[in-house]
Parts: structure tokens; sequence; C-alpha cells
């Protein structure tokens, strides 16, 4: 298992309740993904994804390049191809001036197709802070708008459509507690995962329709912002803490019914 925490990342094995440490590098990470072969994808600033080798740990330029733009987030499909979200210039708020894309590349990094734009014109995206695919096709973007951190998750089509945007949910989200999505991931059996920047996640069918939510602070799991799965099943949370808080943040095997 690779994390990334801070200013470091680091290849782990967890034993019991420990984790063991095999490797690690002084690097800051934006972003980070698996591809079938076990290499890691990172975003380590710029517009070129890194490529850690799984074997050596030896990390190299991959051939997933995003001219003229910087990296923001990134996913590998089951079938090799990989997605990220890219922009332009400086990020603002209003977004005004500025490209926010979704790219999609085969395994030798050629671009297949881009979204950006909706079928009136009008920019599809703010912020792109993260991305998933559910096994249907459907790409699910984590949108950030406002410097507040309120913001939406997206639903695309395999065409690019709009199929569905989650804003939140009333039972939940408020003015005083807005919805902030930080984080999008799908589940084994194809539903989707959205972490926010409090104790709530959210879930959605693979066509974004929403199914429920849970506020995991009442089962002893705080601030759970990343979730990973395993070849055996496994899935796993990974927390963060406060600023100047003195815990060490927690991993968690956590179970989706």
């Amino acid at each position: 298992m690779w994390i990334a925490s801070q200013d470091i990342l680091q290849k782990v094995k967890i034993e019991g309740r420990s984790l063991r440490i095999i490797e690690k590098k002084d690097i800051k990470i934006f972003g980070i993904a698996l591809t079938p072969s076990k290499d890691i994808l990172v975003i380590a600033g710029g517009s070129t994804l890194k490529q850690i080798c799984g074997l050596t740990g030896e990390m190299t330029d991959s051939k997933y390049k995003v001219k003229d733009l910087t990296l923001s987030a990134v996913h590998v499909n089951a079938d090799g191809k990989v997605i990220v979200g890219a922009y332009s210039g400086k990020v603002v708020y209003p977004a005004v001036g500025f490209r926010q894309v979704v790219i999609i590349m085969d395994r030798n990094g050629n671009h297949e197709s881009t979204y950006e734009y909706d079928t009136q014109g009008n920019p599809l995206f703010t912020n792109i802070k993260s991305i998933t695919r559910t096994m249907n096709g459907n790409i699910c973007v984590a949108d950030k708008l406002f410097e507040d951190n309120r913001g939406r998750v997206i639903i695309l089509g395999e065409n690019g459509d709009v199929l569905n945007i989650f804003k939140g949910h009333s039972e939940v989200n408020t003015d005083k507690v807005p919805f902030q999505p930080s984080l999008v991931f799908t589940t084994q059996s194809d539903n989707i995962v959205v972490s926010s920047l409090t104790h709530n996640i959210y879930f959605l069918n693979s066509a974004g329709n929403y199914i429920g939510w849970c506020k995991t602070s009442k089962i002893g799991i705080l601030y759970p912002r990343s979730f990973c799965s395993t070849e055996t099943g496994q899935t796993y949370a990974g927390c963060v803490t406060l600023k100047d808080s003195s815990c060490k943040a927690k991993i968690y095997e956590v179970r989706f019914s």
C-alpha cells in the first residue's frame, strides 16, 4: 500500500494493527493512482504524471502528459486507460479566464477524449479535485466551486454528457453545514463514495443518484478522506487530522454493504 501524507510518500505493509514502512520518498503528492501493472502514477506538480515502478521504486516521468496545463486529479481504469483533471493558468473564484478539463488517455499516453464544455458551450468544471470511474463507464468528478470549498459532484456519461449533478442532501447540508466534497471513489459494488471536509460521507449509485450518507464520527472514524480497495476485497479509509493536532492520522478497514 502507498500512502501520501503531507510531503512524504510511503510504501507500507499492514501487519496486524501496525504499518511497516518499506520505502519512503520526500515528495509532495497532489494525486495518486495504481496501474494494472502495479506501478504508481502520481501528481507532483506540473503537466507530466510521475511513474513509480512497483518493483524497484524508481520514479521517472511517465508518458502521460497534458501540454500547457497543470494536473489536478488522476484515476486509472481497470483497462489501463488514464483519466486526469487539469487546468490552465491560476485557479481563481469565480472561475474566469482559465480552462478546466478532463482528459482520457490510452495506455500509450495518447489523448482519446477531452471534456471541457456542456452542450450549450458552458464550462463543465470550476476546480477539479478528484476523479473516479464506474464499471459502466461513467466518470465522476468532485468539483470545487468556491474558495470555502463548497462544491458538487458531476457525473458524465461515456460520451461526455452530464448525467447527474449532486450538490449535497437537505438531510445533511445547510447554509451552516455546506456540501464540501473532497474525494470520490468507486466501490466494488459500483457505487460511488464521496468524502467531505467533515465526518460525513455520501453514497451515490453509478448514475450519480443519491443513496444515503453516514456520519462516521458516530462509529469513531474522524475525518475520513481517501479510500482504496485491494484485489482480495478489503477497502481501507485513510483519515486526516486537524491542523496543529498532535494526533496521528489513522487508516481503517471498512466494509460497504
